[in-house]
């Protein structure tokens, strides 16, 4: 993306489903293009085509969205997709433990998420949170992070991308439980 308020290409991967309210990611969406926001907006998911009922309904009640909001659908290629995005976004109402959060931290792709689930613990300080259900905050805090230099943003995914492989990763949760077993049947307890 390039300058102030530049053309960032922001993303929300989820399924059609009202918990992931998409109607929040939109109105927010439609607040940053009043507000002068050059980027674009993508939506990857299941009921999310380009030419998809839901997508044509809501883009009809937000004329400013046209030509800047793009369905993408279901797709495979999630790992290019979240490489391409400068800024992913998580509109959940109620989550657990996000796994597309994860993912696009894991492509170095800072996150807006709603504080709701495990999104605080896993994002930590890579990224921002935002109350569920407020397209105002959302939008604020994306062109807040517009506004940073390119290497700022770059610098905050390379964060995100370095606290999911230490905290998150495979490799960890193994070591964890293999020391766990250690304690609980090693050392002292070996007969």
């Amino acid at each position: 993306g390039g300058g102030l308020m530049g053309g960032l290409l922001v993303g929300l991967v989820a399924r059609l489903d009202p918990m992931k309210d998409h109607a929040t990611f939109l109105d927010g969406a439609e607040q940053l293009v009043a507000d002068g926001f050059r980027g674009h907006f993508l939506l990857v998911g299941e009921g999310l085509e380009a030419d998809g009922a839901f997508l044509g309904a809501q883009l009809r009640r937000r004329p400013a969205l046209a030509g800047r909001v793009h369905g993408l659908g279901r797709r495979d290629d999630m790992t290019a997709i979240n490489s391409a995005l400068d800024l992913a976004v998580s509109t959940s109402i109620g989550e657990g433990f996000s796994n597309t959060i994860g993912e696009a931290m894991a492509c170095e792709t800072p996150v807006v998420a709603t504080d709701v689930g495990d999104a605080a613990l896993i994002i930590g300080a890579t990224g921002r949170l935002i109350p569920p259900g407020d397209p105002a905050a959302l939008a604020r805090t994306v062109a807040e992070l517009a506004a940073l230099e390119p290497a700022a943003r770059q610098d905050l995914g390379r964060q995100a991308r370095e606290r999911m492989r230490s905290r998150f990763s495979l490799d960890r949760i193994m070591d964890d439980h293999g020391r766990f077993w250690e304690d609980m049947v090693g050392g002292d307890m070996m007969p």
